[in-house]
Formats: structure tokens, C-alpha cells, sequence
């Protein structure tokens, strides 16, 4: 492995190939990606007929057992939110942002956090992903993150059957231990919860996040999410952070991310 080498949130393909150099080769099974313009944000306004959404006097988590949220289940907004991950070039890839973020994609009064792509290896073995960001949004927003996250996907070289491509994204997740992950919200610890998505396709961008060439692909993704209630507004940034760890099957090294966001709500 190289220091600063851009993987997927999880690294998941890179612990199921269990070493350095064959995890080198391995980050292309865990990713998905999609075209779109070279720039987009989500609308600020609630969809039509949506009820306004109410900011939680303390932070909370809407679980995916209330079924569909804003229009979408826990799995749906996860294939959006690989497309949405995907619609840009690396150079503008929320992936890989550090300092000032794109906290305006998503859809409708759904926003999107995003984990990281940036990577290094310690002396030890083991590989970190650390990013911290800011951003301001809009009250009302909901907010969809993972904590660790994965996908297989035809343009990775998985076939493209459904079955083959869930197997796949189901294998990068069943070693994660809920345990290890990590969400928490101005200080306070959340779950996120495990979702499986629908089939889905996208179409890369020239100079992709995962380096790839444009095509159109067919994917599957799996993960742990969390759909968070609107936050308060207030001058004072909310901070939140979330990732995990996740070992290799071997035990030969282990890979740890962390994301943390400092988010200012200001009224509409």
C-alpha cells in the first residue's frame, strides 16, 4: 500500500484481500460511481406535499424501520448516494475534500456527508482515512452518512448479475463489527444501522474518483447509515463525527476511518 491512496470509505475490498499489494489491486471491488454534471446541489426546499421537518432538541437517528424517509428507504438513499458520490471528477469529489465542503448534494431536504478516499498507511501496517470539513446548510435538513460503507459494481470487473453483485457488496460489509463504528453528534453517541440497496446504474465521469474510464455500470451497495433528524440552528457549528474500524481476515492490519464535520444551521 501507498500513503495517501485514494479507497473506498471502508477499505473493504483492500481487508478482504489481506495484504499490501494485493489490497492495492483489491480498492476497485468496493466502489461505485456515476455521472452527472460537473457540478450539482441539492434544492433547499422540502418536497412538495412534504411536511417541514422539525429540528430534534437532541440529536437522533430516524431509523429505517419508519420505511420510507423523505420518499426513500435507508437502501434507496444509498444508491443515491453512491451516484451522488460519483458525480463529479476526483478533483471536485466530496471524497476527497478537506476544509470548506459541498454540503448541497442530496435531494430535496435530504443532504449528503461523505466519508474519504484519502488514505495513508502508518509504520505499524495499518491504513487511516481522516478528514475534517465544514459546511453550512439550511434548518430543516436531514442528513444521510454512513459510518462504513461499500459496493461492488460492473465497472470494478464484478459480473453483472444481481446476485453476483450483491454477494459482493455483502461480503465487504459482513466482517464489519457494529461495534467499531463510531457516529456521534456534539458529543453524543448514535447508532447507525446496517442497509442493503436496490440494483442500481450510473455512469462514470472523464477522470473519476476510482480512476476508471466513462461508462455506464450496474451496482450494489451495502453498509451501516444513519439518517439524522433536522439539527437546530445556531451560530455555534454542530460537530459531527463518524467512521469505524474494520480488520483484515487475517489480522495483518487493521483500517480505520474518521470524518468529522463542523456544520452551521442557519434559518431559511
Amino acid at each position: 500500500m501507498r500513503a495517501s491512496r485514494r479507497v473506498p470509505i471502508a477499505v473493504l475490498a483492500i481487508l478482504a484481500a489481506g495484504a499490501s499489494a494485493t489490497a492495492a489491486r483489491a480498492t476497485a471491488a468496493g466502489r461505485a460511481a456515476t455521472a452527472a454534471p460537473t457540478s450539482r446541489a441539492a434544492p433547499t426546499a422540502p418536497a412538495r406535499g412534504a411536511a417541514p421537518a422539525r429540528a430534534a432538541a437532541r440529536p437522533r437517528v430516524i431509523p429505517p424501520e419508519r420505511g420510507r424517509i423523505a420518499g426513500r428507504t435507508y437502501g434507496g438513499w444509498s444508491a443515491v448516494w453512491w451516484r451522488e458520490a460519483f458525480t463529479l471528477p476526483a478533483g471536485q469529489n466530496p471524497l476527497t475534500e478537506s476544509g470548506p465542503a459541498n454540503c448541497g448534494l442530496g435531494d430535496g431536504r435530504v443532504r449528503f456527508l461523505f466519508g474519504t478516499f484519502t488514505t495513508a498507511e502508518q509504520p505499524s501496517g495499518n491504513v487511516v482515512g481522516i478528514a475534517h470539513r465544514r459546511c453550512v446548510i439550511p434548518a430543516g435538513s436531514l442528513l444521510f452518512l454512513p459510518s462504513i460503507n461499500g459496493e461492488c459494481s460492473t465497472a470494478e470487473g464484478t459480473a453483472g448479475t444481481a446476485a453476483a453483485l450483491r454477494a459482493c457488496a455483502k461480503g465487504q460489509e459482513d466482517p464489519v463489527d457494529p461495534a467499531r463504528l463510531e457516529l456521534t453528534v456534539d458529543g453524543v453517541p448514535l447508532t447507525t444501522h446496517r442497509a442493503v440497496s436496490p440494483i442500481f446504474t450510473f455512469r462514470l465521469p472523464r477522470h473519476s474518483v476510482i480512476g476508471k474510464p466513462p461508462q455506464r455500470a450496474r451496482a450494489s451497495a451495502d453498509g451501516y447509515w444513519a439518517m439524522l433528524a433536522p439539527l437546530a440552528p445556531r451560530a455555534k457549528p454542530h460537530v459531527l463525527v463518524f467512521g469505524g474500524s474494520v480488520s483484515s481476515p487475517d489480522g495483518s492490519f487493521t483500517f480505520t476511518t474518521k470524518v468529522t464535520y463542523r456544520i452551521t444551521v442557519v434559518p431559511r
